[in-house]
């Protein structure tokens, strides 16, 4: 059993039969000083995994909401601009601090207000555009900010600068994607230094194909769409049905001395499930040395979890699979806290919403279409809507975490309207992707 899922089903023996998650990772620190108007970042901001060469969960794009970007834009106060700026990178901190790719995009007018421009992180990934700037100095700060460690890109599109840079950002458009592919093959030749970070893929492959043309960081949908060409019915591995009729029974009230034969028939999972409770995020005083104990100890519902989030872990052998993992556990914990705050356990239980949440990705995880991987589940109705027909009192749940990933702050904030409006919301997805990280062991 990987740390990772001790982790997230650490329990203590005494409280066994309701689960209490560990403490969340500190806090955002506090934004900069900024002029009385500006409220704190989370109620407008909004972050966007981005996936590594490695296929692991590297970081996040920081944005303001679209909507006030626009709204900025049209302002001519650089002030206002630069005191929301300076609250979008204090809020990149704690992701610098964890070791993980913090990027934002800032113009140069922005970037070059003496606020903003000292107060830019090391280590950062500084996306500069547009560049239209009119201090002269612009290029020799730009040099000093790349000696404190900050990474430098630009658009591709854009024409080349006099300034050297780190990375190059390139967007896929859906009119010409085989033009977009010829460029990322010929940026790499033609420029092995400069690090390429591809936007708006189409899909996981998309991001696995960059991947293996020497992308470093690539961002794009990652919700549940399966190509043309996997929507063949393969059969589901043996040990993913396994565990897929071990939730039923969990599920259905199945005695759990049954359930516990069913495990100890496995060599396995028995092993899994007895190194899971003895572990250190359990806690127990005293060592549990047989799957029945073990069943008793964890209980009904943390149980049905701990087999969820087995089932989860099928898709490892995807190149992308620790990146899909972690975003799948964000998403658990976001519409878990979500459902916790509506205080409505009986319409919107809380642990089903977490497993509606792990469950959204399966399907990119194996690769396969969605009902057919569910098929072996005896899934509740609300459930079965949100995840299959994207209807039913449960879908919003899983249609506002789609959106806080593709950076549509717009429809975002309508669903929002429904769990306390947008902040709260905000401050909910912050701590589940902090979750996550923790979760995962990244952070």
């Amino acid at each position: 059993m990987s740390g990772w899922l001790s982790k997230l089903l650490g329990i203590k023996a005494e409280v066994a039969a309701e689960h209490h998650p560990p403490s969340e990772p500190p806090a955002t620190p506090a934004a900069a000083t900024a002029p009385t108007e500006v409220a704190p970042v989370h109620r407008f901001g909004v972050r966007r995994p981005l996936v590594g060469h490695g296929g692991e969960m590297a970081g996040f794009e920081f944005r303001l909401a679209r909507n006030l970007e626009q709204r900025l834009q049209t302002r001519p106060d650089l002030a206002v601009q630069a005191a929301y700026v300076l609250m979008l990178l204090s809020a990149m901190q704690s992701t610098l601090k964890a070791g993980r790719v913090a990027m934002t995009t800032l113009s140069a007018e922005v970037l070059m207000r003496p606020q903003v421009f000292d107060q830019v992180p090391a280590g950062m990934h500084l996306l500069v555009h547009p560049w239209e700037c009119s201090d002269n100095d612009a290029p020799a700060r730009l040099a000093a900010l790349r000696a404190r460690g900050v990474l430098i890109g630009r658009v591709a599109a854009e024409p080349p600068q006099a300034w050297p840079v780190d990375f190059v950002q390139l967007t896929l458009r859906s009119s010409d994607a085989m033009g977009f592919w010829a460029q990322v093959t010929d940026w790499r030749s033609k420029h092995p230094a400069v690090a390429i970070v591809a936007m708006e893929l189409d899909n996981m492959d998309d991001i696995e194909r960059a991947m293996k043309l020497g992308v470093a960081l690539a961002a794009g949908r990652i919700d549940g769409r399966v190509m043309p060409q996997e929507r063949e019915q393969r059969p589901l591995q043996t040990g993913t049905l396994r565990l897929c009729q071990l939730l039923n029974d969990v599920m259905q009230d199945r005695d759990t001395a049954s359930v516990a034969q069913d495990i100890r028939a496995d060599v396995a999972l028995s092993y899994k499930l007895l190194r899971f409770v003895n572990s250190p995020a359990v806690g127990l005083s005293r060592a549990v040395e047989s799957v029945d104990q073990a069943v008793m100890v964890l209980g009904r519902n943390e149980l049905y979890r701990w087999l969820s989030v087995l089932l989860l872990s099928a898709g490892e052998a995807r190149g992308s699979s620790k990146a899909l993992q972690e975003i799948a556990l964000a998403r658990a914990r976001l519409l878990e806290e979500l459902a916790r705050r509506r205080d409505d356990a009986v319409n919107h239980p809380p642990a089903a919403l977490f497993t509606v949440g792990l469950l959204s990705l399966l399907n990119v995880l194996l690769k396969q279409p969605l009902e057919e991987v569910l098929k072996p589940l005896r899934l509740s109705e609300p459930a079965r809507q949100a995840l299959l027909e994207h209807s039913g009192p449960w879908a919003p749940y899983l249609q506002l975490a789609a959106d806080l990933e593709r950076h549509d702050m717009a429809s975002a904030t309508i669903k929002a309207t429904a769990f306390g409006g947008v902040a709260q919301v905000l401050e909910v997805s912050e701590a589940a992707w902090g979750w996550a990280a923790a979760v995962r062991g990244s952070g």
